[in-house]
């Protein structure tokens, strides 16, 4: 299949199209057909597969092998047939505006501080945000400058440009590119912000891409990963977030701006309510552990969490013979337990445990822990 044929690469806007069926032949999930021409844009490039349908067929996957486009169909169609493909457009357009905003945003982010883009991926709608890697540290300050400037260049509404030009103007270029190109080179030009080699697709004009949102950033291998989001889908973060932050401050009783304000006192006061516990909680195992049997106690103090479990067990092994246990029994259902000895390997009776009452866990030789379905059948053990 020449370029010519792949109609995604010279109008993205294509929703329909006729095309003949090559082959088709039985795969593992259902058929591979080629066809003399596609509209399907086949996964690459960091971005996902086009969705739709082929006549009578689901399209489930399009993928390049060699310089054939594979469509993976549901059922077989039947080669030398005309048939009709319609575009998922819902999903076409989502990934439009997603990978148009990434090269606005790369192409600024080399421009302002002359790092590259070595990495871009675009999830599926519901699966996560556009991620972008770059070669140097970006701070926040240099991220707001970046979306503003963005941003500014969307609402500019300027028409983009596809070209695929000649090796002897190719020459001539200053271009993005991840890696040496051979053979034709198409080129997505936003004028003003960048110029790139890619085989995606993309809008018309910047101004479809309607917004750009740079959510966050992390460290990634001495550079920057970035993720972001545009147009329906920057919305929808939108919207999600807002009604989240709308319950917090109706909870809180508090206007929208002030939530963060509220919700670190609210952290503070549970951080120190958490120390004050862990310390009572100190006092009561000690307590326990004065006034339990000499050797191999068995206690049972439920609502502990895991790690009080464990330390109540620890002290009574620092006072106790034997085999010491703790056992708790969770909100949620079922038992945490904790043995441990100073004077034997627990790691059997912690088997045998799991072994009886359905039980998790494990440890070392002087202290396991884990949780049980049921208790053991005598409460001493």
């Amino acid at each position: 299949m020449n370029k010519a044929s792949q109609l995604y690469l010279t109008d993205s806007y294509l929703r329909r199209f006729t095309a003949q069926v090559l082959t088709c032949e039985k795969r593992p999930g259902g058929y591979a057909v080629t066809l003399d021409r596609t509209a399907f844009y086949p996964e690459g490039g960091g971005q996902p597969a086009d969705r739709g349908i082929l006549e009578n067929a689901e399209v489930l996957d399009v993928q390049m092998q060699g310089d054939t486009v594979l469509h993976l169909l549901d059922r077989p169609l039947t080669p030398g047939d005309s048939v009709t493909g319609a575009i998922d457009w819902a999903r076409r357009l989502d990934h439009m505006q997603q990978h148009t905003a990434e090269h606005i945003v790369s192409g600024i982010v080399h421009q302002l501080y002359g790092y590259d883009n070595i990495g871009f991926r675009l999830p599926v709608l519901g699966q996560g945000f556009v991620s972008v890697d770059f070669s140097g540290v970006l701070d926040e300050g240099m991220l707001r400058e970046t979306e503003s400037r963005a941003n500014a260049l969307v609402a500019s509404d300027v028409e983009l440009g596809v070209a695929f030009p000649s090796s002897a103007d190719l020459s001539q270029l200053d271009y993005r590119s991840k890696k040496e190109l051979d053979g034709p080179v198409r080129l997505i030009l936003i004028p003003g912000a960048d110029l790139c080699a890619c085989c995606g697709t993309h809008v018309n004009r910047s101004g479809e891409v309607q917004l750009i949102k740079i959510l966050s950033h992390e460290k990634n291998h001495g550079g920057t990963r970035l993720f972001l989001a545009a147009g329906w889908r920057a919305l929808h973060d939108y919207a999600e977030k807002h009604d989240g932050t709308a319950e917090l401050s109706a909870l809180l009783k508090t206007p929208p701006k002030g939530v963060p304000a509220a919700v670190r006192r609210l952290y503070d006061e549970n951080a120190a309510l958490c120390g004050r516990l862990h310390l009572l909680e100190g006092e009561l195992f000690a307590l326990l552990a004065q006034s339990a049997p000499a050797h191999a106690p068995s206690l049972r103090r439920d609502g502990l969490s895991p790690d009080g479990c464990r330390r109540l067990c620890l002290l009574l092994k620092e006072r106790c013979t034997g085999v010491c246990r703790v056992f708790s029994k969770k909100e949620d259902g079922g038992f945490l337990y904790a043995l441990a000895s100073r004077d034997a390997d627990v790691r059997p009776f912690a088997k045998a445990l799991n072994e009886a009452c359905g039980g998790r866990g494990g440890g070392r030789p002087e202290l396991c822990t884990g949780t049980l379905k049921k208790l053991p059948p005598e409460p001493g053990l």
